[in-house]
């Protein structure tokens, strides 16, 4: 009878522990939805003021605006996949193209979540990394994905199918890799980044010349895609005259500098310390350095690309680098929550008065987002985030 209740309690155990990360990103993600569909954004087509009236989820004017903008652009036409999407929803389902564009978004979103915890568990060994999911949802552009200056439409598809191509690619199932891929690169350009991830990776487990063409085939076919057909010349022209001039607009005064360097920081401030941690504190196999280098490079290659050809203010663009970052964050483990914790406690009130007004002087007067109401909701974003980041650090020089 012992026996039976000890099997009844393990099996128990197990069942809560299967169930915790789906409860944990079911909340997380009405959170999310709860801040973006309340906040005037694109899931309500901006309505101001505050309002929750469902009626504007299911269709508003800037929904049909937006997508036949998009749809006729030189450049924004090209990333074919959320437009092809949400085309059969509206034509073919005859849902509304507002209500269409927040089921797939908050559908892949929660997808994303679900492949995040997978890669990460294969990647970290660890049978339940829950942090990964406080670190997705909790990322700024994340969590404000559909309000002002952010306004997130491709990535969400962009994410699921590069998340999906690195489960194949630590998987070993290469079809997998190159299908998922192409797919991403196809919604939008900016997958080109991980090209270099996969072929290196695919060159150092098979150097041989017919994989390497194989691995860079979805290039050739979204090169002649791109370029083909009545819209190359003005996608063409659209890149040098807006991209290209675009780091003039991140720079162009201290209002404009402020934000441009505060949406760098509230996307990649606190993922890059706990990667800090994590170097100088656990040991790594060669695999994980050689991810976290990866990581990194393409972090340091898309900012300066972000930095010269996008409008920095539009913070996701910041955070594609992180679907590296995201799933080796849970290494830091419980002895890094142990640390600052500890180190919280042994606070004296000195060092709090010093990080509360560094925090609330600089989220007042030197971050200058260019949002009037949405950007007081930002700038409590980022005065909760420098003191966590300056908690963090002080945990980090202390060991």
């Amino acid at each position: 009878m012992k026996e039976l209740d000890n099997e009844h309690f393990i099996s128990s155990k197990k069942s809560a522990q299967l169930q915790r990360p789906y409860l944990l990103t079911t909340m997380a993600f009405l959170l999310f939805l709860f801040i973006n569909a309340l906040l005037p954004s694109l899931l309500n087509g901006f309505t101001d003021p505050i309002t929750l009236h469902w009626t504007d989820w299911w269709n508003n004017a800037l929904a049909e605006e937006v997508y036949h903008s998009r749809l006729d652009h030189p450049v924004f036409g090209k990333r074919i996949v959320t437009l092809s999407v949400l085309y059969f929803l509206h034509n073919y389902l005859h849902l509304p193209l507002a209500f269409s564009f927040l089921l797939i978004n908050c559908t892949l979103f929660l997808g994303c979540s679900i492949l995040l915890f997978n890669l990460s568990r294969t990647i970290t060994g660890i049978d339940h990394p829950l942090s990964v999911f406080l670190f997705f949802w909790l990322c700024f552009s994340v969590l404000f994905a559909f309000l002002g200056r952010i306004n997130t439409y491709d990535e969400p598809f962009q994410y699921f199918f590069l998340l999906l191509a690195l489960l194949f690619f630590v998987k070993k199932i290469w079809w997998g890799v190159m299908l998922c891929f192409t797919i991403g690169l196809f919604t939008r350009e900016t997958s080109i980044l991980f090209l270099p991830f996969f072929l290196g990776n695919q060159y150092r487990l098979s150097p041989r010349w017919w994989k390497v063409a194989i691995t860079i085939m979805p290039l050739g076919l979204f090169i002649l895609f791109y370029f083909h057909g009545k819209s190359a010349n003005p996608g063409i022209d659209f890149l040098v005259e807006r991209r290209f001039l675009a780091w003039q607009e991140n720079f162009k005064d201290f209002s404009r500098t402020s934000e441009t360097l505060f949406s760098l920081f509230m996307v990649l401030g606190i993922p890059l310390q706990v990667v800090r941690w994590i170097i100088s504190k656990c040991e790594l196999s060669r695999g994980r350095r050689a991810w976290i280098s990866w990581a990194f490079g393409i972090t340091l290659f898309n900012t300066v690309i972000v930095l010269a050809a996008g409008l920095a203010r539009e913070a996701r663009l910041f955070a594609l680098p992180l679907l590296l970052l995201w799933p080796i964050l849970p290494l830091a483990g419980r002895s890094f929550a142990k640390y600052l914790e500890n180190s919280v406690k042994n606070w004296s009130y000195r060092e709090w008065s010093i990080v509360v007004v560094i925090s609330l002087g600089t989220s007042l007067f030197l971050y200058q987002p260019s949002m009037e109401g949405t950007g007081w909701v930002y700038r409590g974003y980022l005065f909760g985030y420098l003191m966590f980041f300056l908690m963090m650090e002080k945990v980090i020089e202390s060991r």
